[in-house]
């Protein structure tokens, strides 16, 4: 049993490179850059672990003693592997989540975080609701933005849907009724049946306010006629009987 210098293609270079992509080309901040290292240096280390373990595998004969070492070797396979695959992540995230502790939302929000890195639109989706509902860190409505913003640009309804809503509503954000039909629109076409039923709504609300403006239009130009002489003089007459 050995590992191949291709098994695992991972650097802290690439890492980074990866971050500065998903993060629209801006340079990442320094909190990012230490999250990153520090993942880099796990990642390191679990490796440095597993290729000693395999290496103490190939010395020994197989007895007893092999067998836990090939039980550690597995265990460190596993982890190798939750930190390499976005899926693998996104799921240790949701048995975190699960356990609707803080501690539980604590620790989803770093496996989201791997996966969301990753560009999982699902990790991404998950990770901006516990930013926008402070669950397990802090309240972080404009990364909560971001990240929602990220998977609705792979076509992921309910963050479309979510996006929308944060707008609509004006969250910590400047109201935008017309940005938040633009993403229940988006997310009506992605299959998402919360979006459709918010953008019926929010497109019916409109209507009728602009209808009302309207309305008040004429209201206020009848009021100026009735109160200065002129041609709608006759108007004015008929429309007061």
């Amino acid at each position: 049993m050995k590992i191949e210098d291709d098994d695992y293609q991972y650097s802290l270079e690439a890492m980074l490179a990866h971050a500065l992509k998903v993060n629209g080309g801006k340079p990442i901040t320094e909190k990012r850059r230490k999250e990153v290292e520090k993942l880099d240096q796990q990642f390191r280390a679990t490796k440095e672990a597993y290729q000693n373990a395999v290496a103490r595998c190939e010395a020994q004969a197989r007895n007893e003693e092999r067998l836990k070492v090939e039980a550690e070797v597995e265990k460190l396979r596993r982890e190798l592997h939750l930190l390499n695959d976005p899926e693998s992540s996104f799921n240790r995230g949701m048995n975190c989540l699960a356990l609707k502790t803080d501690d539980g939302a604590f620790e989803a929000r770093k496996w989201f975080g791997i996966a969301a890195e990753e560009g999982s639109p699902s990790a991404q989706y998950q990770l901006a609701k516990l930013h926008e509902t402070a669950e397990g860190g802090p309240l972080d409505v404009k990364e909560a933005c971001r990240l929602y913003s990220l998977a609705s640009a792979q076509n992921h309804g309910p963050s479309q849907n979510n996006l929308g809503i944060i707008f609509e509503m004006g969250i910590l954000v400047e109201k935008d009724e017309q940005f938040a039909l633009h993403m229940y629109r988006m997310g009506k076409e992605s299959g998402d049946p919360d979006a459709a039923h918010n953008l019926e709504r929010l497109d019916q609300k409109l209507s009728e306010d602009a209808c009302d403006v309207a309305i008040a239009k004429i209201v206020a130009k009848v009021e100026k006629e009735q109160s200065h002489p002129g041609p709608w003089g006759r108007f004015k007459r008929w429309f007061t009987k």
